[in-house]
């Protein structure tokens, strides 16, 4: 998964970048939203770019089909693993 210069999240390698860029990405911490236990997913480079403001993560866009995005602030969605 990459992310366009917007840093809106795509599957695929970074557009324009040659696959270079923010194609790095790491489980950070746990994290709990709604009750429910899961990791945040921190981009290593909008990390590295936004400095000291807190680790970039991939935030939801909030509804099915919404643009996921990597923001420069701390991060504030809680992804899971569902299985059956």
């Amino acid at each position: 998964m990459g992310t366009d210069t917007s840093a809106r999240a795509n599957l695929g390698a970074c557009p324009g970048s040659n696959g270079h860029g923010s194609n790095i990405w790491v489980l950070g911490p746990n994290c709990t939203a709604g009750g429910n236990t899961g990791e945040y997913i921190i981009n290593v480079y909008w990390s590295d770019q936004h400095g000291r403001s807190g680790a970039s993560s991939l935030q939801s866009g909030g509804a099915i089909g919404a643009q996921a995005t990597v923001p420069a602030n701390p991060a504030s969605s809680c992804w899971q693993f569902v299985g059956t």
